[in-house]
């Protein structure tokens, strides 16, 4: 449903089920991956660096005490048309600003994704400095 695009008629036309049964079961699936985020999802430790990091000498001088990479980006958005205007990005379409930051390893360490498409990089990046809820790497 999430990762096709599939709405939950198309569930229902798929498994010969009523919206009512897809809906339960779909709930049931979200609240059992939200209890293993617990066990899965872990916060990064930032006092370790990367050894191909430390050991190569065209990295290591510039990303000594670096925990990531942090960067923005446009992800394209459902949103109700009458709330649709702050999220139009510059090529008409609604989007969402997402901020990211990686480690070397390239896990995401802090995801950032509740700012309309209109809003610049810098504002988000703020928001999540001066918001001590969000845990800001």
């Amino acid at each position: 449903m999430i990762y096709r695009k599939k709405s939950n008629r198309d569930l229902c036309e798929r498994f010969q089920c009523s919206r009512q049964t897809t809906s339960k079961y779909f709930t049931k699936v979200l609240t059992a991956v939200l209890k293993l985020a617990k066990e899965i999802i872990i916060p990064p430790s930032f006092d370790v660096v990367l050894e191909e990091i430390l050991m190569n000498p065209q990295h290591e001088p510039y990303f000594k005490g670096c925990g990531g990479a942090i960067n923005g980006t446009h992800v394209q958005a459902s949103v109700l048309v009458a709330k649709q205007i702050p999220f139009r990005g510059r090529k008409g379409i609604t989007t969402q600003n997402v901020m990211c930051v990686c480690s070397f390893d390239m896990k995401f360490t802090f995801v950032y994704a509740s700012w309309d498409g209109f809003a610049y990089d810098f504002w988000v990046f703020l928001a999540a400095l001066e918001t001590p809820r969000l845990e800001f790497p």
